[in-house]
């Protein structure tokens, strides 16, 4: 029997209460992309979410933390409680990757706490937070989103982060409501490429292509 047949076969017995947890928390971090894959899947069923998001917040490795964060999102709403605390944590890792994990969770209250963290002073975790509304197609938060498309141009050119990230959500989230705000941009060299990709997104949504 080969190694990796071994681990998936242990995984199934740690699904089936014949294993300790260890065992699939070692499986996290398995070499093997199929263990790595029914490790999430067993983890979402048997691990706490509040353990799945120590390994995430965890930097002593990188593999263990993608698939925690997986495992966490296949976990959907049941681990919304701990994820949710994560992404408003003040270790900003721990932080990021959760609000990461939360563009992949379909709930409203995910959609709800990722507007809220859009406002994050922190610029690289209200980006994260940005694109993760759009990986959500969040229409309610275009409005907010449209707040980031400053009518300032000298403003937006020097500090432009949030607002790229707030044009590609936009043209995922696929609202005509944002044409207005975005053609605005297409004056700007630094918005001009992005902002043209985002309104033929939405135009293609729309319909207005035909």
């Amino acid at each position: 029997m080969s190694a990796e047949s071994s681990f998936l076969q242990a995984l199934e017995r740690a699904r089936q209460g014949y294993e300790p947890a260890r065992t699939i928390e070692e499986a996290l971090a398995n070499a093997s992309l199929a263990v790595r894959s029914r490790a999430a899947e067993v983890a979402a069923e048997k691990l706490s979410p509040e353990r799945l998001v120590e390994f995430v917040s965890r930097g002593d490795s990188y593999v263990r933390r993608a698939t925690a964060m997986e495992a966490l999102r296949k976990a959907g709403t049941r681990s919304l409680p701990a994820v949710i605390a994560g992404a408003q944590s003040p270790v900003h890792d721990t932080a990021l990757f959760c609000i990461q994990v939360l563009a992949g969770i379909d709930d409203p209250q995910s959609r709800s706490t990722l507007r809220s963290l859009a406002m994050h002073p922190d610029v690289l975790l209200s980006q994260a937070a940005i694109e993760a509304l759009g990986e959500q197609e969040d229409a309610e938060a275009v409005p907010m989103l449209l707040e980031f498309l400053s009518d300032d141009r000298e403003a937006l050119e020097m500090d432009p982060w949030r607002a790229l990230s707030a044009v590609i959500a936009l043209g995922k989230i696929g609202s005509s409501e944002a044409l207005e705000g975005l053609l605005r941009l297409r004056g700007s060299d630094i918005f001009r490429e992005t902002v043209d990709e985002a309104v033929l997104a939405i135009r293609r949504r729309s319909g207005a292509m035909a």
